[in-house]
């Protein structure tokens, strides 16, 4: 998180807070600055308000106050379309109204690009190829999404988030349904689209995922931002074990390259 103004940053929010009209729940004041080809890892105990801040990043939730900005123009100025454009956000569950195969879901991601009638011409039948073949869904293409597991859906979600050629994706619990394999297989795409400039920004539960992609963190707890950088001024063991009220031990991986991050439990 760099303090660059507005004008430079892909995402900017700006002293934002939001509460919901029903219960207590406030998230307070969060300014954060987002860059191309940054990874960042939102963290924090459930109901800590990290899904709330993104739909307030993606433009789904209004701030109470404060102002977000894509590219140094207001949300409220650009239409959905425009937003689309530049930014793909994947929420933790998704409710189809029909049963498309995926092959039709891929090819929804093309709609903020279609111009005239809005048939796919043979880029936008490309983008949706190459989208599909990075999320591993090629054999899939003719399924229907009723036939389909937690983790396949999941990954032609992506799929379709990726054929948008967004230059920020937002992902909301994006691993939830998918396999031990298919969790580093996607964070390895992930970790790749990055350094072709793609920004990229994860609720996440799984602090060693967390430790070993991702570059910057947000630490949320109670709608509060307790902080933000690397991961070395972030993911300190006692300021963990604080946020998740349960001791943490910090190990190191096989290879010395990142932290493990273990409950200590009894």
């Amino acid at each position: 998180m760099k303090g660059s103004p507005v004008s430079e940053s892909l995402l900017s929010l700006e002293q934002v807070a939001f509460a919901y009209r029903i219960g207590s729940f406030r998230l307070e004041s969060v300014s954060l600055q987002m860059e191309a080809g940054g990874f960042w890892g939102i963290i924090g105990p459930n109901g800590s308000g990290k899904s709330t801040l993104l739909k307030l990043a993606a433009g789904i939730l209004p701030p109470s106050s404060g102002s977000v900005h894509l590219r140094g123009k207001r949300f409220s100025s650009l239409s959905r379309r425009q937003v689309a454009r530049q930014l793909a956000y994947l929420p933790q569950s998704v409710m189809p109204t029909f049963d498309y195969n995926v092959r039709e879901i891929v090819c929804l991601g093309r709609y903020p690009h279609l111009q005239g009638i809005g048939f796919l011409g043979p880029r936008d039948r490309d983008v949706v190829d190459c989208s599909m073949e990075q999320a591993q869904i090629e054999d899939l293409a003719q399924r229907r999404l009723s036939e389909l597991s937690g983790g396949q859906r999941q990954r032609a979600y992506l799929a379709a988030a990726l054929a948008q050629e967004p230059q920020l994706l937002l992902l909301d619990e994006p691993i939830a349904a998918l396999d031990f394999d298919h969790q580093y297989r996607f964070f390895e795409l992930l970790s790749h689209l990055t350094e072709k400039g793609l920004a990229v920004a994860a609720v996440l539960h799984d602090l060693n995922l967390a430790a070993r992609y991702c570059r910057s963190f947000v630490l949320l707890d109670k709608g509060r931002l307790i902080a933000t950088g690397d991961r070395n001024a972030v993911m300190n063991p006692d300021r963990l074990a604080d946020v998740y009220n349960t001791p943490v031990d910090m190990l190191m991986s096989a290879d010395r390259s990142c932290p493990v991050f273990v409950p200590r439990l009894g």
